[in-house]
C-alpha cells in the first residue's frame, strides 16, 4: 500500500476498519486532520481543523458506518482579576 500526500505528513494512528475497505488516520502537515486512505493508494480528507484543533485517536464502530475521534484545542486566555 502506498500513501502519498503533497507536503511532509505524520501518522498518528492507523485504523482498519473491519469492512477492511480502507484505513482512516489522524494526520498533521502544519494542519491537524482524519483522511481515508483507500486500499490503492487514493487518500481524501475527511476533517481538516486547521492548526488550532488536533486531532487524533480515530476509531470505526463495529458496523463499520461510523468513526469516532478525539479533539484537543490549544486555546490560550487570559484574564485580568481586578479588586477581590
Amino acid at each position: 500500500m502506498r500513501y502519498s500526500c503533497r507536503a511532509p505528513t505524520i501518522l498518528h494512528r492507523l485504523v482498519i476498519p473491519i469492512h477492511g475497505k480502507a484505513l482512516f488516520a489522524a494526520a498533521q502537515t502544519t494542519r491537524y486532520m482524519i483522511v481515508r486512505i483507500e486500499t490503492d493508494g487514493k487518500t481524501r480528507v475527511l476533517l481538516d481543523k486547521g492548526r488550532e484543533n488536533w486531532l487524533n485517536a480515530p476509531i470505526s464502530s463495529p458496523d463499520g458506518r461510523h468513526l469516532a475521534f478525539t479533539e484537543q484545542t490549544f486555546q490560550a486566555n487570559v484574564w485580568l482579576l481586578e479588586n477581590f
